[in-house]
């Protein structure tokens, strides 16, 4: 025991020489087979693991996992719980550092093996509910480790690669991940080198949203293009072919590709050409039949519509595609177009109108947890819960003959004149002679004048 202790401190296991003692206690009495189970739950990157991932790992039966997993457990090297299996962080950093003992073909088909299960957890998973978002956060860890594995030597298995980079561009959030790009610039690779044209399409368009969300925009007008360009020509392909199927990724590809390149040229300024695009798409998904991106390319229209002041036609497509959403049961979604309603009824001093949808936005988002969203949301609410907006809205419907938003419009008063405030108590005091009957110039002359000039053009909205 000296010995060992003495020879892992010249080694540089400083203060953990008592716990590697321990660990290869238990692991020398181990056999062979034992041995390399215990060094591929190495792999995982969390100390919690599912069978069901072991048993992908591990390329054995249920039964066998099983079998294999209480050995483990017996020689106190693993622990069941309700939900699986977990060890401790040090004993999974120990696995790990044994794998290098193990033949190298072995290792490899592990980590490929390893890496097919999250590829597949991803294109498995339910997005609808808070609950599936939760779950995939938590898989984070995992999935980081598979795609830095594999990704940037993606030659080792090329479809596997490109497959686990669409799945990361449709699940997970750009500015959550650093390696985002490069990951979907090795998937891109690999799918431009085996020709899997209809992959390498979509990820040129989500690389092509992601350069024009970090303000790139000649870099995302090229990705978008490119992209255009792959459907296109897939969908040639597919009818020179009489393939049905080809035809269909065709046509998808032009279609969503047209509403994404639109969204760009309409941030540009272009919005002649943007609009002609997003017609152009819309007329293509209602074709296909694609409900979401039929919604997808709502949004875009609409928002188009807010920039060119045409806002009764905005205020139909975002309802138009918030219904969409609501059947989708697509609650991010859900949530990011009731802000914008929110904020075009607001900016049309429609309060009333704005509010339902916001507070519906602000529910959504909290059960998300998307504190960017709610600190958003927060602001416009702000807005319209201002007491002195509400109540200069309210003279507003009861000079138009309201006599129950005057009565609420009197109470307010009252409530606003006991804050005790000498000027927010003369501007009320003013407003009160308005709703008497005096007329606002009269009433309000006593506050000065840039006050004055803007709870005027307040009434007279």
């Amino acid at each position: 025991m000296k010995r060992k202790v003495l020879a892992l401190q010249n080694a540089g296991a400083g203060d953990n020489v008592s716990v590697i003692i321990t660990f290869d206690a238990s692991y020398d009495d181990l056999d062979e087979a034992e041995k390399w189970r215990l060094a591929r739950l190495g792999l995982f990157a969390r100390k919690e693991f599912t069978t069901a991932a072991v048993q992908a790992v591990w390329g054995e039966s249920e039964t066998d996992t099983l079998t294999g997993l209480e050995g483990l457990a017996f020689a106190g090297l693993v622990e069941e719980t309700a939900a699986g299996w977990r060890m401790y962080d040090l004993l999974r950093q120990y696995a790990e550092d044994k794998l290098p003992k193990f033949d190298k073909e072995a290792v490899r088909n592990a980590c490929v093996a390893y890496v097919r299960y999250w590829k597949n957890y991803l294109e498995e998973s339910e997005r609808l509910t808070s609950a599936d978002w939760m779950a995939i956060s938590d898989a984070g860890p995992e999935i980081v480790k598979a795609a830095d594995w594999l990704l940037p030597r993606w030659e080792i298995n090329r479809d596997l690669a490109a497959d686990l980079a669409i799945e990361i561009s449709q699940t997970l959030s750009s500015y959550q991940f650093g390696q985002w790009e490069s990951w979907l610039q090795s998937g891109l690779a690999a799918a431009q080198v085996i020709g899997q044209d209809n992959t390498a399409r979509r990820l040129q368009r989500s690389l092509g949203e992601y350069y024009q969300w970090r303000g790139q925009p000649a870099l995302a007008e090229q990705f978008l293009r490119q992209s255009l360009a792959s459907a296109e020509g897939i969908l040639e392909q597919g009818t020179q072919n009489n393939d049905a199927e080809t035809i269909d990724n065709g046509r998808r590809g032009v279609a969503v590709t047209q509403s994404s390149l639109a969204d760009l040229l309409r941030t540009r300024g272009q919005y002649d050409e943007a609009e002609r695009l997003y017609r152009l798409s819309l007329e293509a998904k209602e074709k296909i039949g694609d409900t979401r991106e039929i919604a997808v390319t709502q949004v875009g229209m609409a928002d188009l519509m807010v920039a060119r002041k045409q806002f009764a036609e905005a205020i139909e497509l975002y309802q138009n595609s918030l219904t969409v959403c609501r059947d989708l049961r697509d609650a991010h979604s859900m949530g990011a177009i009731l802000v914008r309603l929110g904020q075009l009824l607001l900016s049309l001093e429609r309060q009333e109108e704005a509010k339902p949808y916001l507070l519906e936005a602000q529910q959504i988002f909290a059960m998300i947890g998307a504190q960017d969203w709610l600190q958003s949301i927060a602001g416009l609410l702000a807005q319209i819960q201002n007491p002195l907006t509400e109540l200069v809205a309210l003279i507003r419907q009861a000079r138009q003959g309201d006599t129950v938003a005057g009565g609420q419009a009197w109470e307010l008063c009252d409530q606003l004149e006991r804050q005790n405030d000498p000027a927010l108590t003369a501007l009320v005091r003013g407003l009160r002679r308005v709703l008497a009957g005096v007329p606002p110039e009269t009433a309000l002359a006593h506050l000065p004048p840039d006050v004055r000039q803007q709870v005027l053009a307040a009434l007279a909205a």
